[in-house]
């Protein structure tokens, strides 16, 4: 009966260890959008926060609607909205943003209609972030921090 009794109160003592450290990098969408819908050159924002594989494993991502497809304005953009976040939890993980030109409104179906910009080299060299062709770019918490720093 002690046999159980102790494994069962260390099972009990991983489960809340977990739970701790799973919850307290917890962020909802909406706080996330909270905080960059006022950023600098941001004209609407969504965020999709998720746990692929398992509850320790977050992932967010953001897509921002910016003004216009110039590199200026992504950079203004990604500048004001890293260092909106940089004091949610969802700055401890790597966050995933993405950038389309307009407003929200100009999209009633954003997931059919594929509008994400290609990212500029030069908006990756301006934020000090690896370069990794394609629509998106990926900041790490050190990005985050840094980046808030300097904005």
């Amino acid at each position: 009966m002690k046999k159980a009794t102790s494994r069962g109160i260390i099972v009990a003592g991983v489960l809340a260890a977990l739970l701790t450290l799973t919850g307290c990098a917890a962020s909802s969408a909406s706080a996330v959008k909270e905080h960059i819908s006022s950023a600098q050159g941001v004209q609407g924002v969504n965020v999709v926060v998720s746990h692929p594989g398992a509850p320790w494993n977050t992932t967010t991502l953001i897509t921002l609607f910016i003004p216009d497809s110039s590199a200026q304005s992504m950079i203004t953009a990604l500048r004001s909205s890293t260092a909106a976040i940089a004091n949610d939890p969802v700055a401890k993980h790597d966050v995933v943003f993405y950038l389309v030109p307009g407003k929200p409104s100009d999209y009633p179906d954003l997931d059919s209609s594929d509008p994400e910009l290609d990212i500029p080299k030069a908006v990756f060299d301006d934020l000090g972030v690896e370069y990794d062709p394609g629509t998106s770019i990926r900041v790490t918490p050190e990005d985050i921090t840094r980046i808030a720093a300097e904005s």
